[in-house]
């Protein structure tokens, strides 16, 4: 963006995003919010935000700003920055357990043997 305004929040957690942007609003800071994806959208922030993979929610503020936001934005209970990981939107942040992702694969595996089955193998019969 080719304006005076600074990125002081980057996340893909939408409880973070609001609690910064309260934050903001309540010390009167003027600030701007959008969404972007990692594909490089940049759109207004929609009625209904939902989060995934490589969707981030941002705040921006003029230059002069700048400092009083970043104060108050670290002074919230979690961490804030500007350079979120894709897979920053998981609120627990923890990895899906053994059991879960070995069954995924399982069905998926089940699911590719019945279409096979069906489709060639029947068929032929």
């Amino acid at each position: 963006m080719n304006d005076d305004t600074v990125t002081v929040l980057r996340t893909g957690k939408l409880f973070v995003f609001d609690m910064a942007v309260d934050t903001l609003k309540r010390a009167k800071v003027p600030h701007f919010t959008h969404e972007e994806s990692s594909s490089g959208l940049r759109v207004a922030l929609p009625a209904a935000p939902s989060g995934g993979p490589g969707v981030w929610w941002v705040i921006r503020v003029r230059e002069d700003f700048s400092d009083e936001a970043k104060r108050l934005l670290n002074a919230l209970p979690f961490p804030t920055g500007t350079n979120p990981d894709v897979w920053d939107y998981d609120a627990s942040g923890k990895p899906l357990p053994k059991w879960a992702q070995v069954s995924f694969v399982g069905i998926l595996i089940a699911a590719a043997a019945w279409l096979i089955y069906s489709s060639i193998i029947v068929p032929l019969l």
